[in-house]
């Protein structure tokens, strides 16, 4: 066995080794439990299922949020209760509807990037939950081509705990809005193949948030085509002391047929960190992962490294300024190239039903064999429109 070889078996554990090292750490902090959608819950101090039906963040929004906490807390400016009061996201009291309908409009000087001047449709969701009692939903997110999420969910376990069974995108790091976020983009969570059919279990004891879940492995197929299925696990816990804020959390998925953005479909091992810090009106995200990949034929792995980070600043009430990074290596061992994005801009939200937001991305390449990109710049001006 060559030292590669040994090396990449090492890895591998070292992977599994972090989550779990991560699930002891996050033992010694003190707090309120999170999920993702991260930059609210961390400036809110509160987890994601507070503010939306599906406990690991995303999609469609609570009574809650959609009727209190967005119209008078977070847009620019008041907006007018009673004729909120005349817009109910509740068809009756077990049927929910929401909808999420972004549209961006990029801007290139670059010859290269020139057919990516245009419109784009970002994301087009239409959610349904049907609510069976107090423990008992069945949801639905149904996105533009073939994206959806179609799951039963029983809050059933202890620590307000809960079992979903169906469709859906397993727990993993930061559940970032940006889908190309290179922590989503690069790690197989961007859409359509984004989901997998499987069973995930979430608790919430204490300060922790604790999530697992079994998959087929064959994400954004209808059909089990291969033999082998597929883990995937979060966990974390949130300090808070003051005006301060921190979260510190642990994600690990393993996949025996899935291919990195790129690559071809092999087995692979992915973990990392992911937490934020809060002061007042700044926050920061950060996310880290490191993927180990089989190579075909060979005993051997290449193992590489991707990592996404966000600061914002709550200017005033409805406006943030915010800056991203995001890095990625494909192969730590050889020099093959790097590829990074900074990124720069504001976000307003106007009224509860729109937010918008521009954007100047710089993504800058350093040359290698597994980087074909080159280094360009474009404005990226963005209409969310929200339910």
């Amino acid at each position: 066995m060559n030292d590669r070889s040994s090396r990449d078996r090492r890895v591998t554990w070292v992977l599994r080794g972090a989550f779990f090292a991560s699930l002891v750490t996050v033992a010694f902090f003190t707090g309120r439990s999170v999920d993702a959608i991260p930059r609210y819950s961390a400036e809110y101090g509160q987890r994601c299922a507070l503010c939306h039906v599906n406990p690991s963040g995303g999609g469609l929004r609570t009574s809650y949020a959609s009727q209190f906490l967005v119209p008078t807390e977070m847009v620019a400016n008041q907006f007018d209760m009673e004729e909120l009061g005349g817009i109910d996201p509740q068809i009756n009291d077990h049927i929910t509807i929401g909808t999420d309908v972004r549209t961006i409009a990029r801007y290139s000087r670059e010859d290269a990037q020139r057919s990516q001047n245009n419109f784009f449709q970002m994301q087009g969701d239409l959610y349904l939950a049907f609510q069976g009692g107090e423990k008992f939903t069945i949801y639905l997110d149904r996105g533009q081509s073939t994206t959806y999420e179609l799951f039963g969910m029983a809050q059933i376990l202890p620590y307000t705990g809960y079992v979903k069974v169906g469709r859906f995108t397993p727990a993993y790091g930061w559940k970032f809005a940006d889908h190309n976020a290179f922590v989503r983009e690069r790690l197989g969570f961007l859409p359509p193949a984004h989901t997998d059919v499987g069973v995930e279990l979430g608790i919430f004891p204490a300060n922790m948030t604790i999530q697992a879940a079994l998959l087929n492995g064959n994400a954004g197929s209808t059909l089990d085509t291969n033999d082998e299925p597929s883990f995937a696990a979060r966990a974390g816990r949130r300090w808070n002391r003051g005006d301060f804020g921190v979260f510190l959390g642990g994600s690990y998925q393993y996949d025996a047929e899935r291919p990195f953005v790129g690559g071809d479909a092999l087995a692979r091992n992915q973990a990392g960190p992911f937490g934020y810090l809060n002061y007042r009106r700044v926050t920061w995200l950060g996310e880290a992962d490191w993927v180990n990949r089989d190579l075909p034929d060979s005993d051997e792995a290449i193992t590489s490294f991707v990592m996404s980070h966000e600061v914002a600043v709550h200017a005033m009430r409805g406006l943030d300024i915010v800056g991203g990074f995001s890095y990625m290596d494909p192969d730590l061992d050889l020099k093959t190239g790097t590829w990074s994005r900074w990124s720069g801009g504001v976000e307003w939200f106007v009224n509860p039903f729109l937010v918008v937001s521009g954007l100047v991305q710089s993504y800058q390449a350093e040359e290698g064999d597994a980087i074909t990109e080159e280094d360009y710049e474009q404005a990226v001006l963005q209409a969310h429109f929200l339910y």
